[in-house]
């Protein structure tokens, strides 16, 4: 009988298998992982910081929110108004008119400081 010749068929192919690494490709990790811990530690302290600008923002938007509500519940604000003071130094009396829709403010007798301002005259000419 004749010996056979054997028949093999070769392949290449490529396979993740664990591989031993030199002394440089560790102290090559081992500067990736300093470099890496650096980022975090920067990445964490500019995430506070937005963490923190963004509250600030939201707080704000929450006090502007409240405000415009408490402007709706009660339908009126603190605004400055422009007012006429007149001073009647024959009744003594101080009234407060507003300008713009013509409303008694404030009516009461005058002060003592009041009292003693100095009169202007009809030609215009003062006397204290």
């Amino acid at each position: 009988m004749a010996k056979k010749t054997p028949v093999i068929e070769i392949k290449k192919d490529r396979r993740f298998l664990m591989t031993k690494l030199t002394a440089d490709e560790v102290a090559a990790a081992a500067d990736d992982v300093a470099r890496y811990l650096d980022d975090l530690t920067g990445l964490e302290a500019e995430l506070t910081t937005v963490k923190s600008q963004f509250k600030a923002r939201i707080e704000q938007c929450e006090a502007n929110i409240a405000a415009k509500a408490r402007l709706v519940r009660e339908k009126k604000e603190i605004r400055p108004v422009d007012v006429e003071e007149r001073y009647d130094m024959t009744e003594c009396t101080l009234t407060v008119v507003r300008l713009d829709t013509g409303e008694l403010i404030e009516e009461r007798p005058l002060t003592g400081n009041e009292k003693q301002m100095k009169i202007t005259e009809l030609d215009g000419s003062v006397v204290e």
